[in-house]
């Protein structure tokens, strides 16, 4: 047997954490230059991505960082892929490629901006962004309301009362 009171109903429940988003026009700044066509392709369809839509100007130094590390990460790729696994070290012996660990290394701090910036599934719940669609911004309701496509449920919709009976 159960104890305790019986859960309310989640209307009449007071705290309900869920997150708040803010949006806002999309930047789209030009990619930093010196990038590979890869990465700036990454960064042009990140851009044109909805999620982007929430990142402000702050935000520019360190989402460029993501993508310079992105860049740099995808450079030692390919000069591993082109030098070998394996090089010889300063013994004439077998060792592995110390780009390795510059990898590595990028890689968790790629992994951590992109939980940042919703580059990731995971990420992008997290900033309440599912499938696709956002919190409509305050141009989108203006337009509605200028247009008269308002919902006509809302509680703050601006009601005449000068025709009632006082």
């Amino acid at each position: 047997m159960p104890k305790g009171p019986q859960p309310k109903h989640p209307d009449k429940r007071q705290r309900r954490n869920t997150p708040k988003l803010v949006v806002v026009e999309s930047l789209h700044p030009p990619a930093p230059d010196g990038l590979l066509p890869e990465t700036e392709a990454g960064w042009d369809d990140y851009w044109g991505s909805d999620v982007a839509r929430a990142v402000s100007i702050e935000d520019l130094p360190a989402l460029t960082r993501m993508f310079r590390l992105r860049d740099e990460w995808e450079r030692a790729r390919l000069m591993i892929a082109s030098s070998g696994e394996v090089v010889p070290g300063s013994m004439g012996q077998s060792v592995l490629n110390p780009l390795y660990r510059r990898i590595d290394a990028a890689g968790g701090e790629i992994r951590q901006l992109e939980d940042r910036f919703g580059a990731n599934p995971m990420s992008r719940a997290r900033l309440a962004v599912s499938m696709g669609e956002l919190h409509r911004t305050i141009d989108d309701l203006s337009r509605d309301l200028r247009e008269g496509t308002s919902d006509d449920s809302d509680p703050l919709q601006i009601v005449d009362v000068s025709d009632t009976d006082a």
